[in-house]
């Protein structure tokens, strides 16, 4: 059984269509990534989480309706969005622990930020991380709650070359830990950075795109 289930989803803007009816099964365990404009990957995103009203179709989470339950539901799936806000004058140890007390978890904080690279910046403000650095904060922010769903919006997006290493490992940890991910992204080269399944949407349709060895790829 999917965990996710995307079911005859499209979005029209007036009379424009923004994307096309297409169907996704996100399994346990699964990275999946779609390629399309940023446009529609926000707007995916944010009918996911019952931000957006469908203009028709319907998206199921573990046998509910995810769009009009996200709130009952939201404490299974993390999200990553390309832009996120941060508690700047909290330092890192102080940010994660406030999202644990939050959620109520047992997290480790000190494993959580060995994992992302920042162990070593655990006592500095976020203010005075880089953009980079920030991007890691946000992936141990996302995962602390252990969620069986995971979406991210252009996870290595301007992000420097040892961040794109831990973020792609962190993922693939995931992965095999059973979490499903889903992945939006403008780049192609970047979705393949993650998985080999990948998806194109746009005004045109949705199709599952070969891909080839990485090696491959220039």
């Amino acid at each position: 059984m999917s965990l996710l289930s995307i079911r005859n989803l499209e979005k029209n803007k007036g009379n424009t269509i923004l994307f096309s009816e297409f169907s996704l099964e996100v399994n346990k365990g699964d990275i999946v990534a779609i390629k399309c404009n940023n446009e529609v990957g926000r707007q995916i995103i944010d009918m996911l989480i019952g931000q957006v009203s469908l203009s028709n179709g319907e998206i199921i989470f573990k046998d509910e309706s995810l769009n009009t339950n996200y709130k009952k539901l939201s404490r299974s799936i993390g999200i990553a969005l390309l832009d996120e806000s941060f508690y700047d004058r909290l330092n890192l140890d102080q940010y994660l622990k406030f999202f644990k007390r939050l959620y109520a978890v047992e997290t480790d904080i000190s494993s959580l930020l060995q994992q992302t690279g920042l162990i070593e910046k655990k006592k500095i403000q976020i203010k005075n991380l880089t953009f980079s650095e920030k991007k890691r904060l946000q992936v141990a922010r996302v995962i602390l709650p252990e969620p069986e769903l995971i979406i991210f919006e252009e996870p290595n997006q301007n992000v420097d070359i040892e961040s794109k290493i831990i973020i792609q490992q962190i993922v693939s940890n995931l992965s095999k830990q059973g979490k499903a991910i889903l992945i939006t992204t403008n780049y192609f080269e970047n979705a393949i950075l993650f998985t080999d399944i990948v998806y194109s949407l746009d005004k045109e349709g949705f199709k599952r795109i070969e891909v080839r060895d990485k090696d491959d790829v220039k």
